[in-house]
């Protein structure tokens, strides 16, 4: 299978939880993820609750130097993740992009890895390994 490409307009906005709360928040791009955690218990989990900041500038020594200084974040916010929304967030980001939102566009999932032979892919189930949005049956 050929080398895993990932579509730049997908590497812009990757459906994941940050871009889903970020966007839900209204926050800037620097705003990211500090804590999660799931809401509900199995198997009648329900979604997740995110919190989020800016965090301040790099450590500048010590052992996390060079790390985000959480300590000095600003525009903290949390919000809850259900299940319902993070489905229709994921066909939204789908019906914007074009794009498979399990394979980034790329056709290709993760298979396996090796010390011998790297990375192997196989074809992504969820779109047919084309890559794109799948149309849903109305």
């Amino acid at each position: 299978m050929s080398e895993r490409v990932i579509p730049e307009a997908v590497l812009a906005r990757r459906p994941n939880y940050e871009t889903q709360a970020r966007e839900a928040l209204n926050m800037p791009p620097e705003w990211r993820i500090m804590s999660w955690e799931a809401k509900g218990d199995h198997p009648n989990y329900y979604g997740v609750l995110v919190t989020g900041a800016i965090p301040g500038p790099p450590i500048s020594r010590g052992k996390n130097k060079g790390r985000p200084d959480w300590s000095k974040r600003t525009l903290e916010a949390s919000i809850t993740l259900t299940k319902e929304a993070e489905k229709a967030w994921l066909a939204a980001w789908e019906r914007d992009t074009g794009y498979c939102h399990r394979c980034l566009g790329s056709g290709q999932k993760f298979k396996s890895w090796s010390s011998d032979h790297g990375t192997a892919y196989k074809p992504c189930p969820h779109c047919g390994a084309t890559g794109l949005a799948q149309a849903k049956a109305a």
